[in-house]
C-alpha cells in the first residue's frame, strides 16, 4: 500500500478515567448492556487501536472490507445458507450458537451505537476508522466460538484480554481485568488470574487476528479453522463446571422474608 492511498486514523480523544470507571460500574451491574463496553472503550483507547488499525487496512481483508464493507454482514446474515452448512463447520456452529443464544449478526454494532457511537458521521467523515471498528463488532460472536470462551461473564473478560493481544485496545483490558476483579468476589475459589494470563498467552501465540477474511472460513470444520488460526484451547477456563462461570458476573438473586 503506498503512502499515498495508505488509510489514515482520525484523532482520539484523550482517556477519562472517571467516565471508564463510572462505565465499568454500569457494567457489573448489568453484564448484557453491551453499549457499557463501548462507553469504557471510549474513554480508555485513546490512540492505543493504531497499530491494529494499520495493519487490518495493510492486510488483504482490510482491502476486501474497503471494496465491499457488507461482504461479511451478508454472509453471515444468511442463516439459511449456514444451516446448510454440515455439522461442526465454523459457519453451523456460528448459526447454531446465535440461535441458541437469542443473538441478533450485527449486535455488538448496535450496542455501539447505543452508546454513543454515531456511526453515521464516522462513516461519512472516516469511513476506514468505520470499516475497521464494524469489523472488529461484527466478528465478536466468531471470537467467542474459535476461542471456546462463552458468554458467562468471565469468559467475556478472557476473550477481551485475548482480543487485547490483537487490537491493542487499552479499554478492553480494562474492562477484561476489572471484570477479572468482580469474578474473583463471585467465584473466590476459581483461577482467575492464570485464566486471564492464558487468554493472553493464547492470543500472542494466534495469528493475527486482524488480518483474517472470515468469510473463507465459514465453511471448513471449526477444529481446521482453530488451527489455521494457531489456537490452543483455554484448559483453564475450560476446567471450571459451567454452573460456576454462570454465576460469575449474574446478580444473585433476594430472599425475602417469609411473613407468618
Amino acid at each position: 500500500m503506498s503512502d499515498a492511498v495508505r488509510p489514515v486514523m482520525p484523532p482520539t480523544p484523550p482517556r477519562n478515567l472517571p467516565r471508564a470507571f463510572k462505565g465499568m460500574f454500569d457494567l457489573i451491574r448489568d453484564k448484557e448492556e453491551t453499549r457499557h463496553v463501548f462507553t469504557i472503550v471510549r474513554a480508555m483507547n485513546g490512540d492505543s487501536m493504531r497499530p491494529a488499525f494499520d495493519r487490518f487496512h495493510a492486510s488483504a481483508a482490510g482491502r476486501r472490507w474497503r471494496e465491499d464493507r457488507e461482504h461479511l454482514l451478508r454472509a453471515m446474515s444468511d442463516r439459511d445458507t449456514l444451516r446448510r452448512l454440515p455439522p461442526g463447520t465454523l459457519g453451523r456452529i456460528y448459526v447454531d450458537f446465535m440461535d441458541r443464544e437469542g443473538l441478533s449478526t450485527n449486535g455488538v454494532q448496535d450496542a455501539a451505537r447505543g452508546s454513543g457511537y454515531d456511526y453515521d458521521a464516522m462513516e461519512r467523515d472516516h469511513p476506514d476508522l468505520y470499516v475497521f471498528s464494524w469489523f472488529n463488532n461484527l466478528a465478536h460472536d466468531l471470537h467467542h466460538i474459535v476461542t471456546g470462551y462463552g458468554r458467562d461473564g468471565l469468559g467475556e473478560a478472557a476473550l477481551l484480554a485475548f482480543t487485547h493481544e490483537h487490537t491493542g485496545s487499552a479499554g478492553a483490558n480494562f474492562i477484561a481485568h476489572m471484570g477479572g476483579l468482580k469474578a474473583r468476589v463471585d467465584a473466590p475459589r476459581v483461577p482467575v488470574g492464570r485464566i486471564l494470563r492464558e487468554a493472553h498467552k493464547i492470543g500472542r501465540r494466534a495469528a493475527d487476528f486482524m488480518a483474517i477474511d472470515w468469510t473463507a472460513l465459514l465453511s471448513l470444520p471449526l477444529e481446521d479453522v482453530r488451527a489455521q488460526l494457531r489456537l490452543t484451547p483455554p484448559e483453564t477456563y475450560l476446567a471450571v463446571p459451567k454452573h460456576v462461570l454462570d454465576g460469575i458476573g449474574n446478580p444473585k438473586p433476594t430472599t425475602k422474608p417469609q411473613t407468618a
